[in-house]
Order: structure tokens, then C-alpha cells, then sequence
């Protein structure tokens, strides 16, 4: 917990172009302090060998925090990302937001920043090719869907957890359409599917949605 360090595996495929990041799992046993954070790699394996025995996901590698707001790694995520043969670590730099303010999400040089809750959230990635370590563009796909959501009904990422099951469940599957066809691409068709699971998204959300206030909880 901020203003300590945490930790997570992450798991998807690798793609041609890249990796998809699926799922991330914090390590809600490591042991957190203000400039670092150290974990159970057996802890780790038991984790990797149940997601993928469950989801099929292949663990890519690690997500961490860096509370204060940098993303630069320091020596030690570079020797950890070589020395254990993670493909992947995305770095979070984390500091408080100026109270009130809610920017959207936006790209950051190579990587992606934003508002969550009250922190402001700058999210970089590098990868480990052949024993050397550089950055990698982030691509997020949903970016303009969750930040017209944010700008129309004033609903964050983090609010959308507290939806009833049920329209939970829809607004979940919905969003994963959008993803999905996102990723794709494919011109007008794409576009019809997109616009109509967003339509399908801004109904359920608008019926929570108290601009300009937001409560989610009935």
C-alpha cells in the first residue's frame, strides 16, 4: 500500500507485434518497504503454474511500484528483470493528485498516465531481449472508451468494480467486445460493434451516473 512499494505477476501471450497483458496479480505476500520490495519466488511458481493450468495465461513477468511518481528502474529492477529471465516489467510510478483534478488518460513519451482514485499513475514498460533491457511502447486500445466515460458519466476505471453483479457482469462482457474489435481493426464492421457494446456500456453506467458526483454503492 502506498506510500510503500508493491509488487504482481503478469500474464497473456506474446503476439507478433509484442505482448497482450491479459491478467495481474498482486503479491499480496511480498515484503513491502518505502524503496524496495522483495517476494517468495516459490510463492511466485505456485502462482504461474495455477493461471496456467486455469486460464492458459504464460507469466510474462512483473509489475512494480515506485511511489514518489518516477518510472526510471533502478539498478536492481534492471538485474532482476535479466538475472530471473522476466520478459516484461512495467514500472508505476505513483504520487498524489492535486485534489480535484481529473485529467484523462493519456499517453506519456512511450508509456501511458493517469488518474486513479487520488493518485496520478504514470505506467512504463521494458522488456528483456537477448540479455539487454530497453523500454516498449504501451499501447491501451480503450483509452478515448474509458476517458469519454470519465468526461460523460464520471465514472473511473475503479468505480466500475462496485456495479451490481449482474449489470457488472454485462458492462464486463461488453467491454471485452470493445477490446476485442479494438484490437482488430476492421474498418466499418468494427466500428458498428464497437459503437454499439459502447451504447450497451453508457446505458448500464448512466443508470448509476449522478454527475457530478458519482456513487455507485445502492
Amino acid at each position: 500500500m502506498y506510500p510503500k512499494e508493491t509488487v504482481g505477476l503478469i500474464f497473456g501471450i506474446r503476439t507478433p507485434s509484442g505482448y497482450r497483458c491479459s491478467l495481474a496479480i498482486p503479491l499480496q505476500v511480498a515484503h513491502r518497504d518505502y524503496f524496495g520490495v522483495s517476494w517468495d519466488l516459490l510463492h511466485q511458481e505456485r502462482v504461474k503454474k495455477a493461471v496456467f493450468s486455469m486460464m492458459g495465461y504464460k507469466f510474462l513477468g512483473i509489475y512494480h511500484s515506485h511511489p514518489g511518481g518516477s518510472t526510471v528502474p533502478s539498478d536492481e529492477d534492471l538485474r532482476a528483470l535479466i538475472d530471473n529471465n522476466y520478459c516484461l516489467d512495467i514500472v508505476s510510478g505513483i504520487k498524489k493528485s492535486i485534489k480535484g483534478e481529473k485529467p484523462p488518460w493519456s499517453t506519456s513519451g512511450l508509456g501511458i498516465k493517469g488518474i486513479v482514485q487520488n493518485f496520478e499513475i504514470v505506467i512504463d514498460a521494458f522488456v528483456n531481449e537477448v540479455g539487454k533491457a530497453y523500454q516498449i511502447k504501451i499501447d491501451f486500445p480503450s483509452m478515448d472508451i474509458y476517458n469519454i466515460l470519465a468526461e460523460e458519466l464520471d465514472i473511473s476505471l475503479f468505480d466500475i468494480i462496485d456495479l451490481p453483479d449482474y449489470d457488472l457482469k454485462i458492462a464486463q462482457y461488453k467491454l471485452r467486445k470493445i477490446d476485442y474489435h479494438l484490437m482488430r481493426r476492421k474498418g466499418s464492421y468494427s466500428k458498428q460493434k464497437i459503437d454499439y457494446h459502447f451504447d450497451g456500456v453508457k446505458k448500464i453506467l448512466s443508470k448509476y451516473s449522478k454527475k457530478p458526483t458519482m456513487n455507485l454503492r445502492r
